[in-house]
């Protein structure tokens, strides 16, 4: 109690001096009668230092505060503790204007800067040599971030896939996932991408893999085509994908017509103009020939087929019909 004594001291002697030039002891004689204006005077000092140091903080840095809708970035890529220089920083992301994608190469401080106007992206940063990393920044917390990139083993090796349909073209809404089955245990994982839910970008994906799989499997996926499943051989550093779209099924009934009615016996073939489907016999009794088809016209919608009728002492008669799927 000595400390607090001696202040108090000081406190009291210091009214004493102000009190001969403005009367503060009509203010601080009532309080003290209640309670100790000197511990009222520290806790009112302390709450305006707090308050103060509260205010510079969220001011001045910036740190803690509400989203403002742009953000200055600094990312610095590093490896056991050294700046990586050259590693690419990517990433894509939605602004009020529209989507905006970056491409940056670290610098000799492995120094990566840019501007963000979303509140929350997803960064993926590469480099030869290096496994890839990724990270999902929040603003204005993560503004500064460091990143660091882990070195490649001998047997680590990139491997990069390109999922595409029958014309070539990339699927963008295609998903990957690693099937990696290892002393005799299956392990599945989705290939990340910066993209939203993990969606093929415009080159393709890219995966690391550390040659500890027995076997390794990719699996691609995209709404409207059938998944396919490929072997990743050991050798093997890129690999191209193409996608069936998936096949649907549909029944066509036919009725055979002549003025005077209804033909039994008839028989129609279906084509695509190129190769036959199937070709059915009319029924007899109900004069309808009813076949169920697989429409397997892939790059369309909107399958043609040619229907040949066949009918007895008549010439054969050709009709083209579309149907749409």
């Amino acid at each position: 109690m000595g400390i607090y004594t001696s202040l108090e001291n000081k406190w009291y002697d210091t009214l004493d001096v102000v009190n001969k030039h403005v009367s503060v002891y009509s203010i601080t004689d009532p309080i003290d009668r209640i309670f100790p204006s000197f511990i009222l005077f520290l806790i009112v000092l302390i709450v305006i230092l707090v308050g103060t140091v509260f205010l510079f903080s969220g001011g001045i840095f910036g740190q803690g505060g509400a989203w403002s809708g742009e953000q200055n970035v600094e990312l610095t890529i590093i490896s056991e503790d050294s700046p990586v220089e050259g590693a690419r920083v990517e990433s894509i992301f939605t602004c009020k204007d529209g989507d905006k994608d970056i491409s940056i190469l670290s610098n000799a401080e492995g120094k990566v800067k840019f501007v963000s106007c979303a509140e929350q992206l997803g960064v993926s940063v590469n480099k030869s040599g290096y496994l890839s990393a990724e990270a999902m920044l929040t603003f204005p917390s993560d503004a500064v971030k460091t990143i660091e990139l882990i070195k490649k083993a001998n047997n680590q090796k990139q491997v990069m896939v390109d999922v595409v349909d029958l014309a070539g073209a990339n699927i963008s809404t295609a998903q990957l996932d690693l099937i990696c089955v290892a002393q005799g245990k299956t392990e599945r994982t989705q290939v990340h991408t910066n993209r939203l839910d993990n969606r093929q970008p415009s080159d393709g994906f890219v995966f690391e893999t550390d040659g500890h799989c027995d076997t390794l499997n990719v699996e691609a996926s995209a709404d409207g085509y059938q998944k396919k499943m490929v072997e990743i051989t050991p050798a093997q550093i890129t690999k191209t994908i193409t996608l069936e779209n998936n096949l649907k099924k549909g029944t066509i009934i036919f009725t055979a017509n002549s003025p005077l009615g209804l033909i039994s016996g008839a028989k129609i073939q279906i084509t695509d103009a190129l190769v036959l489907f199937t070709q059915c016999q009319a029924d007899r009794l109900h004069k309808k020939l009813k076949q169920e088809v697989i429409l397997i016209r892939r790059t369309q919608k909107v399958l043609q087929l040619m229907i040949l009728l066949l009918l007895k002492r008549e010439e054969p008669k050709m009709f083209w019909y579309i149907f749409r799927i």
